[in-house]
């Protein structure tokens, strides 16, 4: 029963013919056993290798052999064994000449990585790719092995260095790669892993309980590398560290606290800033570093100032330098390099936000408001559909006349975007910074709020099937809204209610209870007492305080929503029954039956009345009716 068992579990079976195979009972029983399941071998799950010339039987000779009874043979045909098994040939780690980056491989199956390699366009950092994957194979401490920091200000690629690490050398974790975007908090990481591998956990159990048993399943896994992206600033690291040794820990982040081998990125010396200008179609002498010294060597304003001379072939190196240290006198641009002056390299932040400055007056006019919508949302991609209604109306029938895709292209060629693996745009931070600080345009938030509302409000549609997944992209975006104070108290209600509903159906409970709870506060700071929307919002949370076991409160809250709803509605009304089926049901589970049977035969009534007997509330009703009166 047990080979049974892994012969169906396996994706493949790998059959090395010999004569000794061919007369095993054992051997018998594995290719018949899978050749019961799948006689044509349409799911191709049997693999045959010839190991010793031998006599094939029938039903293996319709499938190509491979035959590897030399090692001459087998050196040939490996790459194709490779490729069938789902795998590819890679070099080993100390065949790899280490003066150069190391090739893009092929992730391990289980991975979760939104973002896509630079290739070619990705410029030094040789010497700090292979310290990072030094640090994360070497003991760091006696807890916690493998954990590395990259740490440095803001524009020194700290992100793409880690998104190159794991698109290069990713495939040095079999056992799988998870990119985390650490600023979500210790949620994101548990339900990111427990999705991405199909951990089924119980929900009921807080993060670190959670994150406790993700712990215990993956040090089973072999080598596993953990990506904590843009780490917070004060959020301490040890409870997101793994215990086992076969897991390994890279951080991104601009603190300098942490105490694990760090790799400070430093900006780009002469030779690398003038490598990176002079990776497009126009180059440049050493006169250009001069421009890599007023920059500061910070590669996002490098990378920024690259496109700009391509765009202008005309302007020199001298010219461009007279124009930045001009521009960056200008009162809008100190506001900005005051703001972020510790996020940039020290003494060049203005010279930076000249650059920024510059590439935005490349700009069309049709193009920036993309990048203004998008500077008003998080850090992570934004999906086309959420901006599509925000800034075009009447969405075009022809592909050949889309504005929306016009504007990435356009964005994207600047340099001021990148897309993610959906082609869904993202911005760095310093860029967004910018962009806030020189611009402010309250009609157009109000759009982005409406739009994100609208968006999350979805979740409520229980047709809308393709909520589920499409709404995971638009949550970070509503958390951010969420936090501004432009956004007024209803839309931030709604929202909050939206992210309970999202969660919930994620199984995600705690994160459920928090969005409910934050929901019915704010309703109770801006509603008098006794309001329907309060009462709402009372529900709505005592049904998740249910499903997480806290009866008690759930019942206490309900009792509150059913009273208000008696005196907000005329008796009989749906709003009142669905409270007293809702408040019987937690009663039932306290074992407080004789308070419940009331409550049912009221609601069991209403809903008679209202809907008639063969609607589902009424059905659901009747059912509580007859197992509890």
């Amino acid at each position: 029963m047990a080979l049974e068992k892994g012969l169906d579990q396996a994706d493949f079976l790998v059959i090395v013919l010999s004569p000794h195979y061919i007369e095993s009972e054992w051997g018998k029983l594995e290719y018949t056993t899978t050749m019961l399941d799948d006689p044509n071998n349409v799911k191709r799950k049997m693999k045959p290798l010839l190991l010793t010339h031998c006599d094939i039987p029938r039903f293996l000779k319709p499938i190509q052999l491979i035959d590897v009874s030399s090692s001459a043979l087998f050196e040939q045909h490996y790459p194709t064994i490779c490729s069938q098994l789902g795998g590819q040939v890679v070099k080993e780690i100390h065949a790899l000449d280490r003066s150069l980056l190391p090739p893009i491989q092929q992730l391990p199956k289980t991975h979760h990585m939104p973002f896509r390699s630079l290739g070619n366009r990705f410029i030094g950092r040789v010497s700090d790719i292979w310290q990072i994957h030094d640090i994360l194979q070497n003991k760091q401490t006696a807890v916690i092995e493998g954990v590395g920091i990259i740490m440095g200000t803001g524009g020194l690629g700290k992100t793409q260095t880690a998104v190159e690490y794991v698109h290069r050398l990713g495939y040095q974790y079999p056992g799988g790669v998870f990119w985390i975007n650490a600023e979500q908090g210790l949620s994101e990481m548990v339900n990111d892993i427990k999705q991405t591998a199909h951990m089924d956990l119980d929900p009921k159990l807080d993060d670190k309980a959670q994150l406790v048993q993700i712990w215990q399943i993956m040090s089973q896994w072999g080598k596993v590398l953990i990506v904590l992206d843009n780490f917070l600033e004060t959020e301490p690291l040890q409870p997101w560290l793994p215990p086992s040794s076969s897991i390994h820990t890279l951080v991104t982040t601009r603190r300098r606290d942490l105490a694990y081998a760090r790799l400070a990125l430093a900006c780009m010396n002469h030779q690398e800033g003038l490598a990176l200008l002079n990776s497009d179609q126009r180059q440049f002498g050493e006169a250009a570093y001069g421009l890599v010294d007023l920059l500061g060597g910070l590669p996002l304003a490098l990378e920024l100032t690259r496109h700009f001379l391509n765009l202008r072939p005309k302007v020199s190196i001298e010219q461009l330098i007279h124009d930045i240290q001009a521009k960056s006198q200008l009162a809008a641009l100190s506001i900005f390099a005051k703001k972020y002056a510790d996020d940039m390299p020290t003494g060049h932040n203005k010279e930076v936000a000249a650059t920024f400055q510059m590439s935005l007056d490349l700009v069309s006019d049709a193009s920036m408001p993309v990048l203004q919508v998008m500077s008003m949302l998080d850090a992570t991609p934004v999906p086309l559909r959420l901006i599509q209604p925000i800034l075009y109306q009447d969405e075009s029938d022809s592909c050949l006349d889309d504005p929306l895709d016009d504007a990435i292209s356009e964005l994207k060629r600047l340099s001021l975007i990148e897309l993610d693996q959906d082609n869904d745009p993202f911005m760095h931070r310093l860029i967004s910074g910018f962009i806030q600080s020189t611009f402010s345009d309250a009609d157009l938030f109000e759009k982005v709020v409406a739009a994100v509302k609208t968006e999350m409000a979805r979740t409520d549609n229980e047709s809308d099937s393709a909520a589920y997944k499409e709404l995971e992209k638009i949550v970070p975006h509503a958390v951010v809204l969420c936090s501004s104070e432009l956004m007024g108290y209803a839309y931030k209600i709604s929202i909050f209610s939206s992210l309970q509903g999202h969660h919930s159906k994620w199984g995600r409970y705690q994160l459920s209870k928090h969005y409910g709870r934050m929901a019915l506060d704010l309703s109770e700071s801006n509603y008098e007492p006794g309001h329907s929307e309060i009462a709402k919002h009372q529900s709505n949370l005592a049904l998740m305080l249910k499903d997480l076991g806290q009866l008690e409160e759930a019942r206490d809250l309900l009792r509150m929503a059913l009273s208000s709803d008696q005196k907000s509605f005329e008796p009989g009304h749906p709003s009142i029954a669905r409270s007293q089926l809702n408040l019987g049901g937690v009663l039932a589970d306290l074992g407080q039956t004789d308070d419940a049977q009331p409550l049912f035969q009221a609601a069991y009534d209403s809903f008679f009345a209202l809907l008639g007997q063969d609607h589902p509330q009424t059905k659901i009703a009747k059912f509580y009716v007859d197992k509890y009166c």
